[in-house]
């Protein structure tokens, strides 16, 4: 092979090795959102949980996501939007 024909395969050898690193990248993205899509379904929310709003607005107070006066307003509007438990009848209606 001379110099002449160096012209027509250097082309073909980049783009072979351009081809090649692009599939393995793609594959590596689209191994990588599969595993995280796998894990997210594999793994409870705090709120299917039965993690209580109160309980979150806790947990959050406690790692420090919010502070003390966030806290209170939102027990507040909390306090104000969550039905009060029936109360009881003890069928002494009188």
């Amino acid at each position: 092979m001379g110099m002449t024909t160096w012209w027509l395969v250097a082309p073909v050898l980049c783009g072979f090795w351009l081809v090649l690193v692009g599939a393995i990248v793609w594959m590596s993205v689209a191994l990588a959102k599969a595993l995280r899509a796998r894990r997210a379904a594999e793994t409870p929310s705090r709120a299917t949980a039965g993690e209580t709003p109160l309980a979150t607005l806790q947990r959050r107070l406690a790692l420090g996501e919010v502070d003390v006066e966030t806290y209170e307003r939102s027990v507040a509007a909390l306090e104000r939007t969550t039905p009060a438990p029936a109360a009881e009848t003890t069928g002494d209606a009188r």
